[in-house]
């Protein structure tokens, strides 16, 4: 996994932001323990569908708000997962790294690269 070189603090995967942690896929987050999509969350019997669910990720990453996807905001996307799972803020993301980010364990502050 390796960020575009254009990779920036912030986005949906930085700390805040949609995967890091209080977001919507980390942990305390929407679809991690505890939230809609974990047990007991809405995503259990006669939850929010799946169509849903796509609906609010793509409205998350929409910075811009015209209800599609750039290239420049997936990239967002992607520079912020990048920087929160390079816990060392070296560049490069080992497995070991990418195990413990998976896994819901401490991140460091996003990198300015």
């Amino acid at each position: 996994m390796m960020a575009d070189g254009g990779g920036q603090p912030g986005g949906m995967m930085g700390q805040g932001g949609m995967m890091g942690p209080g977001g919507m896929m980390g942990p305390g987050g929407m679809m991690g323990p505890g939230g809609m999509m974990g047990p007991g969350g809405m995503m259990g019997r006669g939850g929010m569908s799946h169509a849903m669910m796509l609906k609010m990720m793509v409205a998350l990453a929409d910075t811009n708000n015209d209800g599609a996807l750039s290239l420049e905001e997936v990239q967002a996307v992607h520079a912020r997962m990048f920087n929160m799972a390079d816990g060392d803020g070296d560049g490069q993301v080992t497995m070991e790294e990418i195990q413990g980010f998976m896994q819901g364990g401490a991140t460091a502050a996003p990198q300015a690269r």
